[in-house]
C-alpha cells in the first residue's frame, strides 16, 4: 500500500482512540464521579465509529486498487504511444533517407539531359551548316548550270546563223 493510505489509515485510528477517551472523560464527572450514562450507548457509539472507519478504510484501499490500476493503464498507453513515436520517427528519418537519394538521382539525370540536350545541340548545328555549305553548293552548281544552258543556247543560235541553209 502506499504511504498515503496507511498514513490515513493511523490518523483515523488515532481520531477513534483520542474519540473514545474523550467520551471516556465525559463518562466520569469533573470531580472524578462517575456519571450515570449507560454503557451501552457509548459502546454502541463506539462500534457505529469503528464502523464508520472501517468502511472509510476499505473504501481507501478500493481507492487505492482503482488508482493502481489505472495508472497502470496510463503506463501501458504511455509505452505503447512511445513505441509508435518511435516507430513514426524511424519512418520519418527512413524517407528523409530515401527522399534525399531519389533527390540525388533525379538531379544526376536531369544533368545527363541537360549534357545530352547540349551535344545534340551542337550536333544539329554542326548538320545545319553542313546543309548550309552544300545548299551553297549546289545552288551555285544550278545557278551554273543555268548559265552554262543560256549560254549553249545562244552559241546554238549564233551556229544557226553561220549555217548554210
Amino acid at each position: 500500500m502506499p504511504r498515503k493510505i496507511i498514513i490515513g489509515l493511523i490518523v483515523i485510528i488515532i481520531l477513534t482512540i483520542v474519540w473514545v477517551v474523550i467520551w471516556r472523560q465525559q463518562l466520569i464527572g469533573q470531580n472524578g464521579e462517575q456519571l450515570e450514562v449507560p454503557i451501552n450507548k457509548v459502546n454502541i457509539l463506539v462500534i457505529i465509529f469503528l464502523a464508520v472507519e472501517a468502511v472509510i478504510a476499505g473504501f481507501l484501499i478500493w481507492l487505492h486498487f482503482i488508482l493502481k490500476k489505472a495508472d497502470e493503464e496510463l503506463l501501458k498507453r504511455y509505452y505503447t504511444i512511445k513505441n509508435q513515436s518511435q516507430k513514426l520517427n524511424e519512418a520519418k528519418i527512413s524517407l528523409e533517407i530515401r527522399i534525399q537519394a531519389r533527390t540525388r538521382e533525379l538531379q544526376e539525370l536531369a544533368q545527363k539531359l541537360e549534357e545530352q540536350v547540349r551535344e545534340r545541340t551542337k550536333e544539329l548545328q554542326n548538320k545545319i551548316r553542313e546543309l548550309e555549305k552544300f545548299q551553297k553548293i549546289t545552288v551555285g552548281r544550278e545557278l551554273k548550270m543555268i548559265e552554262l544552258k543560256k549560254e549553249i543556247e545562244k552559241l546554238k543560235e549564233e551556229l544557226e546563223k553561220y549555217k548554210p541553209t
